[in-house]
């Protein structure tokens, strides 16, 4: 629980902070409180990154035990322990797309348009990562993260088979859209037919105009007017009756910075809502509104997303 402080400077609380996020009793209220600190004043964050610069490099000689409540599991308490951790870290940390091994990759304000050695289309969204494998037998592609469309060539005939942690689909003769987000990942198709294969279970073979979400079990059949996945090929994001965290998910990989939503009880929340994929900041903050959520921006790479109530002097 947050104790008293003698000095009240900008300098003494951020010195305060600094010891009290390292504590062995340290609580989710803390990080909440600490958040709060950061976002009353532009003299708190300047205090703030002062003193990181000055610890930081000796906090490195002494590991920091977890505290027991992060055992204990729940959505906000691993949210604000983010908050803590995302600022200590700095930009090193939270700049970039996640590095996974991949032959190409895009990065958060970039779109790619190739040509594969066999001569099919490759458009790669941002923040994506794919590996490209081609044999006598087989050509094939993993998409480890984002967003893709291809239209693989059909002057070859060695079967045009993508993957994701999901599962694959195989190509008959065909153009479509996959996504990968997450804990599943999508398709639709535009031309041709594909048959999609989860790792654990039975098959499901789309045509043009149909769209299918996928996991590792089974394969979903979107209605008409849920196809959304290839909308960033037109230029903005559409979105249905999707998770909060999943939009804020897909926002984040489109900026260089981290997004992370305090509320964890609209964690769940279903989102209606189309937005330029190229507006940044902009669309966080109309969906912020749309929801009665407060935007604070600690730093360009941290962005906080809160209700009122969730942080206030109770706390």
């Amino acid at each position: 629980m947050t104790e008293a402080w003698e000095d009240d400077s900008p300098q003494g609380q951020a010195a305060f902070w600094w010891a009290r996020l390292r504590a062995d009793d340290v609580a989710p209220e803390d990080y909440l409180a600490h958040a709060r600190w950061l976002a009353g004043d532009a003299e708190n964050v300047r205090a703030w990154n002062e003193v990181q610069a000055l610890w930081l490099q000796l906090d490195q000689l002494a590991p920091r035990k977890k505290p027991n409540w992060i055992k204990q599991g729940g959505l906000l308490g691993l949210a604000v322990l983010v908050i803590g951790w995302l600022v200590l870290l700095g930009p090193n940390w939270l700049d970039g797309t996640p590095l996974r091994p991949a032959d190409i990759r895009t990065s958060s304000h970039e779109t790619q348009t190739l040509r594969l050695s066999d001569g099919s289309l490759l458009v790669v969204d941002a923040s994506s990562a794919l590996s490209v494998h081609f044999d006598e037998k087989k050509r094939r592609i993993k998409l480890h993260q984002g967003s893709a469309y291809f239209q693989p060539t059909d002057e070859d005939t060695r079967p045009f088979v993508v993957e994701t942690p999901n599962g694959h689909v195989t190509d008959i003769g065909t153009a479509f859209n996959i996504r990968h987000r997450l804990h599943d990942s999508e398709i639709q198709v535009a031309e041709g037919i594909v048959d999609i294969f989860p790792k654990n279970g039975l098959r499901l073979r789309l045509h043009a105009g149909q769209a299918a979400r996928y996991d590792e079990q089974q394969v979903q059949l979107l209605e008409e007017g849920e196809t959304e996945i290839a909308a960033w090929r037109h230029g903005y994001l559409l979105f249905r009756q999707t998770p909060l965290n999943q939009v804020l998910a897909e926002l984040e990989a489109r900026q260089a910075g981290r997004i992370v939503l305090l509320s964890g009880s609209l964690a769940e929340h279903p989102v209606n809502a189309r937005l330029r994929n190229d507006s940044g900041a902009q669309a966080v903050d109309a969906l912020a509104q749309s929801l009665g959520l407060r935007v604070v921006r600690i730093s360009p790479l941290l962005t906080l997303l809160y209700q009122e109530q969730e942080i206030s002097p109770q706390l």
